[in-house]
């Protein structure tokens, strides 16, 4: 099922149980940020249970426990420079850089960036 025009809830949906809890306002942003990226993106982690959260070392008020968040895998470097500075600009609050993905969520406040 398609949760945007470019994206289906199979990529988004829990790796544990399955169930798929996003919010409008990450699909929305989403959908804007590879509208200007201008190819696809594959996504690592969206949605996330507690279990599976638990599992993964995940942060206990993670944003993907709220669907607000996923996990892009952008592993060239010129790429990941890019891919952080349209997820800027399309809304994104929260970016994380890690070696083998970068993580976006629409938390509230002022914007954050940080390295694992």
């Amino acid at each position: 099922m398609n949760l945007t025009k470019n994206f289906t809830t199979a990529e988004f949906k829990c790796h544990c149980c399955g169930d798929c809890r996003v919010s409008p306002g990450l699909m929305a942003a989403m959908q804007a940020l590879r509208e200007k990226w201008g190819k696809s993106i594959k996504i690592n982690s969206g949605y996330r249970c507690l279990r599976h959260n638990s599992a993964v070392g995940g942060a206990p008020d993670s944003y993907h426990l709220k669907g607000l968040a996923a996990d892009c895998e952008i592993l060239a470097g010129v790429d990941r420079y890019t891919f952080v500075r349209l997820a800027f600009e399309v809304g994104f609050r929260g970016i994380g850089i890690a070696s083998g993905f970068i993580h976006v969520d629409i938390r509230e406040g002022p914007a954050s960036l940080w390295k694992y």
